[in-house]
């Protein structure tokens, strides 16, 4: 195992130490030495160790902190990941206020169709028609309504996050291919059903409460 800092891997020549002062003529110079610890191992606790000794070996005082530079590549990763988690939560949060806005409007549009079709939901009813047959065809409109205007937008997304994957990939090599989970994927559906679930029950209590003779009888 190895340890790169900086770069990219394909782009990276490992040579022996021995060869590179030869080639580069850098004599006994270091500018930095990296290290890694096995598994089960503390970083943190090597890091201390690997300092100590370097200030050993070069007379430097226990207590001078600023003589030795040292970097906890694990505590970059962290903060990193710290990063993604809220920069992900802050996502969802900005991203369900669109979603339950959107949830209003096919509540609406759904309220607008229960009201034109009364006269069709009173001969259906008046057929044999149960409420529940009238409340799941009401919510299953909603939700196919949700979900094509959800999937629409996922698309949609996609197609950015390849977008911004592509510039991305002529830059800065941290952020290369951002693309969306599978499991955010299916997260992201499981939320439009509920929603237009939601979004589809007023609606389908007022398709419910219809009487078939006074809905008939309306031109």
């Amino acid at each position: 195992s190895g340890v790169s800092i900086g770069g990219q891997t394909a782009e990276t020549v490992v040579l022996p130490f021995s060869t590179m002062q030869q080639a580069f003529n850098q004599g006994n110079i270091i500018h930095f030495l990296a290290a890694t610890a096995k598994n089960g191992v503390s970083v943190k606790v090597i890091q201390e160790k690997i300092s100590e000794v370097l200030k050993q070996q070069h007379q430097i005082a226990p207590d001078d902190k600023e003589a030795v530079w040292t970097m906890n590549i694990e505590e970059q990763f962290k903060m990193f990941n710290n990063l993604g988690i809220g920069i992900a939560a802050l996502i969802w949060i900005v991203g369900l206020g669109p979603l339950f806005a959107g949830a209003i409007g096919v509540s609406n549009i759904m309220l607008v169709t229960v009201r034109e079709r009364t006269r069709e939901i009173g001969i259906r009813r008046a057929m044999g028609a149960t409420p529940l047959n009238i409340i799941g065809q009401i919510l299953s409109e909603s939700i196919v309504l949700t979900l094509v205007a959800g999937l629409s937008g996922i698309v949609i997304g996609v197609g950015l996050l390849r977008a911004v994957g592509i510039v991305l990939s002529q830059g800065d090599q941290f952020f290369k291919d951002p693309q969306i989970s599978f499991g955010m994927a299916i997260a992201s559906l499981i939320i439009l059903v509920i929603i237009g679930t939601f979004a589809g029950y007023l609606p389908a209590q007022r398709a419910m409460l219809i009487k078939p003779v006074e809905a008939i009888s309306e031109e």
